[in-house]
């Protein structure tokens, strides 16, 4: 009798050399006090925060990818009789991954982020600007489709936020928990 041949061991994943991520979502910040001051003002304000970024991570380790993120995000507040109150920013972010793959297509991870933020806040034709600094977390789940593409949804908590902000110590947020979308190109 012959023994039947032991099944092969399956092919390594590869590893990227880098990856391209694009991310698109929204974050859902606190109610600080300048937004509490504006709702005095008759300012309507949708409390969400449109966000984009773009980042480049490079493994190091199967597991471990660093990297680094600029994006942007931005807030409104109409008011009925005059122009809309705004609120942009931008961050530029170091960044550290944790990964592992379930399978040959799914892979979970872990992305913890720092450095600097910027925000311009607009009202009434008077602006002002501070840069403030940024951290968050992120949870990350991604399908590969293809051998050079990675796709899925992101969940976390960005502290992103501007306290005494102007002569009276209000205090305005673009942080907070956060959806996105991402797509990843890699190579």
């Amino acid at each position: 009798m012959v023994a039947p041949e032991p099944e092969p061991e399956p092919e390594p994943i590869p590893l990227p050399s880098y990856s391209l991520e694009l991310r698109f979502g929204v974050t859902f910040p606190a109610d600080y006090s300048f937004d509490q001051a504006l709702a005095a003002l008759r300012y309507d304000g949708l409390r969400a925060a449109a966000t984009a970024v773009v980042g480049v991570q490079i493994p190091v380790l199967d597991w471990l990818w660093l990297g680094g993120r600029f994006g942007g995000r931005g807030r409104s507040w109409a008011h009925p009789d005059r122009d809309a109150a705004s609120l942009v920013a931008g961050e530029l972010l170091a960044t550290v991954q944790v990964r592992a793959w379930l399978g040959r297509v799914v892979e979970l991870g872990l992305m913890v982020s720092g450095g600097l933020g910027w925000m311009q806040v607009a009202m009434r034709d008077a602006t002002s600007d501070q840069a403030v600094g940024r951290f968050g977390v992120e949870a990350i789940l991604a399908f590969k489709t293809g051998e050079h593409f990675a796709f899925g949804p992101r969940v976390g908590y960005d502290f992103f936020e501007w306290s005494g902000m102007n002569a009276y110590g209000h205090g305005v947020d673009v942080g907070g928990f956060s959806l996105g979308l991402a797509l990843e190109g890699r190579e």
